[in-house]
């Protein structure tokens, strides 16, 4: 709100959330329910687990197990999309995609005058 120069009545006329009860969230008399809180992130145009997160909702690794979910979300529409034959050709490509780039974890380094 602040980077906006946004005041309460601002949040609750672009949210859609009556001046009072946007008052008793911002000064913690009441605790935001989801339709709140999700009214807050399309007003703003920030990420719903962005919000969820800074009000306490969402622990680090939940807003992890969102963003791998979305994920999974997405390549189950990208595939979708697809005629079942290119389907396995894009999973076939997907998966030498995750061979050719997995992650290995680096080598340890020997400590000076070692070796």
């Amino acid at each position: 709100m602040d980077s906006r120069d946004w005041m309460p009545v601002d949040l609750a006329r672009y949210t859609g959330i009556t001046l009072a009860q946007v008052t008793r969230v911002l000064k913690g008399e009441q605790s935001p329910g989801n339709k709140f809180l999700l009214a807050v992130a399309q007003a703003l145009e920030i990420p719903q687990t962005t919000v969820f997160h800074i009000a306490g909702v969402l622990t680090d690794q939940e807003i992890e197990d969102v963003r791998e979910d979305e994920a999974a979300r997405k390549v189950r529409r990208l595939l979708d999309a697809l005629e079942p034959e290119e389907r396995e050709r894009a999973i076939r490509l997907l998966e030498q995609y995750v061979r050719d780039h997995r992650r290995v974890a680096p080598k340890a380094r020997p400590a000076r005058g070692e070796a």
